[in-house]
């Protein structure tokens, strides 16, 4: 997560307050933005495929956090950016990949990731702050919560064999619709 300088006056710790925006925009052209109304295409899979891999598709996706504040007035602002995204240039399919099966299934992994964004979301709105602990508390929500998202990643290729059990993946598809339906940061 990167920082900027806070400067801060004193020795006490002051209050801090939070506010949190996701970009709408992504600074990269090969990233797409996470919206729960859009789905991803075939096409947004520009990457070089993995010829050693036994898979027929990856998404590369994650969630990129910045912070910076400033203090005055006995207390300090703290902006949080956060970004969910799809990185095209990195996310591949081979060619016999290319299909609606395989495009559902690495969509879910790109919806995993904006419900694990909302989730980090939440749990930085929740926490109380001061000055000095802000920069290490929003660390650890994040490697907490992108912990959790690569866990979630693993059990769900496991479970699917990456997609090739019909019924588990159904099931799976289910679970995440109403996860993304729940879905109210973004």
């Amino acid at each position: 997560m990167p920082f900027s300088v806070f400067t801060q006056t004193g020795k006490s710790a002051m209050p801090v307050d939070i506010t949190i925006q996701f970009k709408n925009k992504a600074d990269n052209s090969d990233y797409i933005l996470y919206n729960v109304n859009n789905d991803l295409k075939i096409a947004d899979f520009k990457g070089r495929p993995d010829m050693n891999s036994n898979g027929v598709g990856a998404t590369y996706s994650g969630i990129q956090v910045s912070m910076e504040g400033k203090s005055f007035n006995g207390k300090m602002d703290v902006n949080v950016s956060m970004m969910v995204y799809f990185d095209k240039s990195n996310s591949w399919m081979k060619p016999e990949g290319k299909d609606e099966r395989v495009l559902n299934h690495e969509q879910i992994h790109f919806d995993l990731t904006g419900i694990y964004a909302c989730r980090m979301y939440h749990a930085i709105m929740n926490e109380t702050f001061n000055s000095k602990n802000v920069k290490q508390k929003l660390r650890d929500i994040q490697s907490k919560y992108t912990n959790e998202l690569q866990s979630q990643q693993a059990l769900y290729d496991k479970q699917t064999r990456h997609g090739t059990i019909a019924d588990v993946q159904k099931t799976w598809a289910e679970k995440v619709q109403q996860m993304k339906s729940e879905i109210d940061c973004m």
